[in-house]
């Protein structure tokens, strides 16, 4: 019979490769918001951090990451409501398994550059258009990939930063895949994503002006992250 510590380690290594393919885990953005929170509930019952859990998951309803249809519901409510977002609901529990300590970096974005890169995103990423290629030229390599996702992380492990990318516009080079919009550390969700061009044309009804107004204030306004 296997011991505790080897489904522990069997449950982190299920973990990793559910962030790094969600299509096979899950599949759907509904398939893979069970399976991740299955996971994570099953590693803190081991290791009884259930109050943990809590915590962080407390942190994202605050922070409206997290709705009545969990955090599928975050991206159907404020990016557009006819599509799957599975690589983004897994981009997010990522972040919450890093938290917790379940998951980690390959590498990090040093916190000064990160937050100079923070700084500059609204206004790049509103007024052009970035191919995957475009932000691995410009930032480097992520620190994470998941899917079409690309995180960013700080030193400090804190609010990660994502570039969301439309799988449906990769052609035979994954470079050429166009950016969607980025999501930048905000107080909540919807005043933290900044829509491309390519991405205000195919979201219209979500990608409106009240999202740019909210980063266009800067540091100090209601954009700002904690």
């Amino acid at each position: 019979m296997r011991t505790i510590h080897q489904v522990r380690d069997r449950l982190l290594d299920t973990l990793r490769q559910a962030v790094q393919r969600p299509g096979l885990f899950g599949g759907t953005d509904f398939g893979v918001e069970l399976v991740m929170q299955t996971l994570l509930r099953d590693l803190t019952f081991i290791d009884e951090r259930e109050g943990d859990l809590k915590a962080a998951m407390d942190d994202l309803v605050a922070r409206g990451q997290f709705s009545s249809m969990a955090v599928r519901g975050s991206f159907l409510q404020y990016v557009d409501s006819r599509n799957s977002y599975g690589d983004e609901v897994a981009s997010v529990y990522a972040a919450v398994a890093h938290r917790l300590g379940y998951l980690t970096m390959g590498s990090t974005v040093p916190d000064a550059d990160f937050g100079r890169m923070r700084l500059g995103l609204p206004v790049v990423c509103r007024d052009r258009d970035w191919t995957a290629g475009d932000v691995i030229a410009r930032f480097g390599p992520p620190s994470l990939r998941v899917g079409w996702v690309f995180a960013y992380v700080p030193a400090d492990g804190s609010r990660w930063l994502y570039f969301d990318f439309d799988g449906a516009s990769a052609g035979e080079l994954e470079r050429d895949c166009l950016l969607r919009d980025v999501r930048i550390p905000a107080d909540h969700f919807s005043l933290g994503l900044v829509f491309t061009p390519h991405g205000r044309s195919i979201c219209p009804d979500r990608a409106g002006p009240e999202t740019q107004r909210g980063l266009s204030r800067g540091p100090g306004g209601p954009g700002r992250g904690r």
